[in-house]
């Protein structure tokens, strides 16, 4: 059982990044709304209340995540890092498809 816990929660890491990413590359999204999201994204990724993104599939998965690892801070601090380190990316590809716009 512990094998098919660990699988799934691997699955819901991969999916957020997957979620990050998409979100960073939206055509259907101005700059500013995309690095809003992002910003909000990365509250929830850091633990702070997000009462915005109370709904968000993506935003209930990083909490998911944040629980599942809250009793393991070894890996729970290496998913944080890997999760603002995606968004970052994100912020940044934002901020220079704004700029040559």
């Amino acid at each position: 059982m512990h094998d098919l816990a660990a699988l799934l929660l691997d699955a819901r890491m991969d999916m957020t990044l997957a979620a990050i990413d998409e979100i960073a590359r939206a055509d259907d999204l101005a700059a500013h709304e995309k690095s809003l999201r992002l910003s909000q994204l990365s509250a929830c990724a850091r633990g702070l209340p997000c009462p915005e993104l109370a709904f968000d599939p993506t935003a209930l998965r990083l909490r998911a995540i944040a629980d599942a690892l809250r009793d393991r801070p070894v890996e729970r601090d290496a998913w944080r890092a890997r999760v603002l380190r995606a968004l970052e990316r994100g912020a940044a590809g934002t901020r220079r498809h704004a700029s040559a716009a």
